[in-house]
């Protein structure tokens, strides 16, 4: 039982490696994405409107 235990266990674990780099990747794309909405901002270009998109347009991105 303990064998199949720790069968289990590195199958579940196999796919970690690639689901940090998912995660990685997702991180920078909205990094990017902050980094260029506060750019926008500092030049005078922000606005309710943007803002509320901006909101709107995170809400569905939070993590699980």
């Amino acid at each position: 039982m303990l064998q199949r235990v720790e069968q289990e266990v590195k199958r579940l674990r196999s796919d970690v490696p690639e689901l940090l780099g998912q995660r990685e990747t997702e991180l920078q794309a909205e990094e990017r994405r902050l980094l260029n909405f506060v750019d926008f901002v500092g030049e005078g270009r922000g606005s309710k409107a943007l803002g509320d998109a901006l909101e709107h347009g995170t809400e569905g991105r939070k993590a699980p």
